[in-house]
């Protein structure tokens, strides 16, 4: 055993590898050796940021027994009312309006098919609104029916006569999309069959920072897990390109119909998507990418890098948040995280990749977690959120998340992770924890929660977390059934700019930043904030400022950093400083972020380390 330290607390981490191991596993005969006793992942280092945990509301309870309420997915209505919408895994969408609270629709109520149980995301899974749900009222949703009989499935493998369920995508449609509730039509776009309760269809989300006109603007993305098949033993259907089992799918839910293999689909395929134009006819063009356990949220940062993050809740060993690209195989049931597997020997096996691990062209996580096997606290990653506030402090362009189970929440930068190579594993972002205030109090989600329940032996949060704008971060639970916001610790710093105007386009900015000179270039109509967002951009993708802390802009066109700078040196007439930053008067709380961003600039240096075999 090996005993691995951070944030004052000691885990006794638990290796389930032996070498030995080997000789069962002709296929790694070639691999260096498994590996050893230890974390299997660098540490997770200590907290450098401090959010504040605020209560928003507690929805209905769904059951009188733990968890209360199976809250899944939170979505701001993409109309500008301000509503946000809640589902709850056994049926209800629940719609906040202001103060108010109502049941918007029961899944529940309108199939009576609704499978809720047994099974890890069963009933009402997911949601998302089409972004023009103001205008044309659509919406979608994902669920999962057992009954028989069922109709006809009409997508994917084809299975043994005995399924556990089918897992379903609808289209509806509102009358009225200023209601709180639901009246209108829907139909019916996917319904792919499953022999297990696990992982089937999940995650739905549109580009939020698509244009419309754009070519992403109102593509479906829709996360399908692996659908159990590991544990089902039919782990034959993944790795493949003719089922959606382990795939990131992205459909155009307006565009359609077409025909494939006698089965016409009322929706369309993007002829972006990266197997459309493969000319091979057993592939399912509906492919984005693949390779994936359980694709459980995807993460937009609609700043200045516009990735696309995906975080995969893993089997036994590893947590992992990928860069989302076309085309790519993110390894699954061969890979878990940066480790080979062999899941016809022990799932819970991960080895040493082997010597020509690059010629499989598998993507590897830009950032990485083990689990804490001793305690059974760290066991499924809870998706995530790129904060991209207009308060200006350290938490700029970082991506909050955290794990389901003990609530524990942590935090990596967007930079670091776009700096990890994909197809090298030796690269990941460092990790670090975040630290929460309630109530003005240091304490733990999970201790939030056990108040909240008033039982100090409940041991899980189940925790979501949701971004409805670059500034609002939402976090829920299912235990106590309540819905709160993260809201960061407001540091300003002197050190920056305060730009003001409308550019022309066509002229230099000048500035430095901690002794390197950067310039950008103005378009046309760019606002202030724009320019300074442009800025910030090229502070962070200078590869000699990497360790530097920038903390952002705001809708004032702020920009400031904890290093030395002088200028800009501005040549759009559209454009002028207003006046430098100063630091406003801080409470506390405020100086006590201060002080742990300001000392935790140097672990921004530290990067994951590697257990070597």
């Amino acid at each position: 055993m090996m005993e691995v330290t951070g944030r004052g607390r000691s885990h006794l981490r638990r290796s389930r590898i032996g070498a030995d191991c080997l000789m069962l596993l002709p296929l790694f005969a070639l691999l260096a050796g498994s590996a050893g006793a230890g974390p299997w992942t660098g540490p997770v280092l200590d907290p450098v940021h401090v959010m504040v945990v605020e209560d928003v509301v507690q929805l209905p309870f769904s059951s009188g027994s733990l968890p209360h309420a199976r809250l899944n997915v939170l979505r701001r209505a993409p109309d500008g009312s301000g509503r946000i919408f809640v589902n709850d895994l056994r049926g209800p969408l629940h719609v906040i309006d202001g103060a108010t609270v109502n049941t918007y629709m029961d899944l529940s109520l309108l199939f009576a098919n609704l499978k809720t149980s047994p099974g890890l995301a069963s009933g009402f899974v997911s949601f998302t609104f089409h972004p023009a749900f103001a205008q044309n009222g659509l919406f979608y949703t994902v669920h999962s029916e057992k009954g028989d009989p069922l109709p006809p499935p009409n997508l994917g493998p084809t299975l043994p006569a005995s399924i556990s369920q089918h897992s379903i995508l609808t289209e509806w449609d509102a009358t009225d999309p200023n209601l709180n509730t639901f009246a209108g039509s829907s139909r019916e776009l996917m319904r792919i069959a499953s022999h297990h309760d696990h992982h089937n269809l999940g995650e739905l989300s549109f580009n939020p920072a698509a244009s419309p006109g754009g070519p992403e603007y109102g593509l479906l993305y829709i996360a399908a897990g692996d659908f159990g098949s590991v544990e089902g033993g039919q782990s034959q259907h993944l790795q493949r390109l003719d089922t959606p089992y382990g795939a990131m799918l992205r459909i155009d839910p307006l565009g359609g119909p077409f025909t494939r293999g006698g089965t016409t689909y009322d929706y369309g395929i993007p002829s972006s998507n990266p197997f459309a134009n493969d000319g091979d006819p057993d592939t399912f063009d509906e492919i984005y990418a693949y390779g994936f356990r359980n694709g459980h949220r995807i993460v937009w940062d609609t700043g200045w890098s516009g990735a696309i993050f995906a975080t995969d809740i893993g089997e036994e060993n590893i947590e992992e948040i990928n860069v989302l690209a076309p085309g790519a195989n993110y390894g699954w049931p061969e890979r878990e995280g940066t480790w080979a597997i062999d899941v016809t020997v022990d799932v819970g096996d991960i080895f040493a990749l082997p010597p020509n691990d690059a010629t499989y062209g598998y993507s590897y996580p830009a950032a990485q977690y083990d689990h804490d096997d001793t305690g059974g606290f760290w066991t499924a990653i809870a998706g995530g959120a790129v904060y991209r506030g207009s308060i200006a402090h350290s938490l700029y362009g970082e991506l909050i998340f955290g794990d389901i189970v003990d609530g524990t929440l942590f935090h990596t930068s967007v930079p670091d992770l776009l700096a990890a190579d994909d197809g090298d594993p030796a690269t990941t972002a460092p990790i670090h924890y975040l630290d929460l205030l309630y109530g003005g109090a240091e304490t733990s989600l999970l201790q939030i929660v056990r108040d909240a329940l008033g039982n100090q032996n409940n041991s899980r949060t189940d925790l979501r977390i949701a971004r409805v704008a670059p500034g609002e971060i939402y976090i829920t639970t299912k235990r106590d059934a309540f819905v709160r916001k993260l809201l960061p610790v407001e540091v300003a710093y002197p050190n920056g700019w305060t730009l003001v105007g409308v550019a022309n386009g066509g002229h230099t900015i000048d500035f430095t930043v901690g002794g390197v000179a950067l310039q950008i270039t103005t378009t046309p109509g760019q606002t202030a904030a724009e320019v300074a967002e442009a800025m910030t951009a090229a502070i962070q993708l200078d590869g000699t400022l990497q360790g530097l802390s920038v903390y952002g802009y705001g809708s004032n066109g702020r920009v400031f950093t904890n290093g030395s700078v002088s200028g800009p040196s501005i040549s759009d007439p559209g454009i002028a400083e207003e006046s430098p930053a100063t630091l406003p008067g801080l409470g506390s709380w405020a100086l006590a972020g201060l002080m742990l961003a300001l000392l935790g600039t140097a672990a921004r240096f530290w990067r994951v380390v590697r257990v070597q075999s």
